[in-house]
């Protein structure tokens, strides 16, 4: 909120890109036996915070972006800039604290497998 407030006391920022993450839309949706494998999420899906095996950081992830869209709609309109948000299921690249998590792990495992350059070719 801080962030977003700042935007609006600078008074020239004509857009913010948030980095949330693909948890915030897609978080226990997957299992929904009436959504096709190759279902494309758009801005209408959200991730069920009332969903039983919701983890901490999913629940976070989804308060947070919808706390952002929130905080952007309630300005007035001389107020408002564009937000955009990235919605990545990984994020790659140095590793500023040393700590487990997700991203680090895939990282690590795709680094050590021969597989990486191809991943990388293909997806990135």
């Amino acid at each position: 909120k801080r962030v977003l407030q700042a935007c609006v006391d600078a008074g020239t920022v004509k857009r913010l890109v948030m980095t949330s993450a693909c948890s915030a839309v897609s978080a226990g949706l997957s299992g929904n036996p009436g959504r096709p494998k190759d279902y494309v999420y758009t801005s209408e899906d959200w991730t069920d915070t009332e969903w039983p095996n919701l983890a901490p950081y999913e629940a976070s992830k989804t308060y947070a972006e919808k706390a952002a869209w929130d905080f952007v709609e309630n300005l007035e309109d001389e107020k408002k800039f564009e937000l955009v948000v990235t919605n990545p299921a990984a994020i790659y690249g140095p590793i500023l604290l040393n700590r487990r998590s997700a991203s680090r792990e895939v990282g690590e495992e795709l680094e050590a497998s021969r597989h990486f350059t191809l991943y990388f070719i293909l997806f990135c």
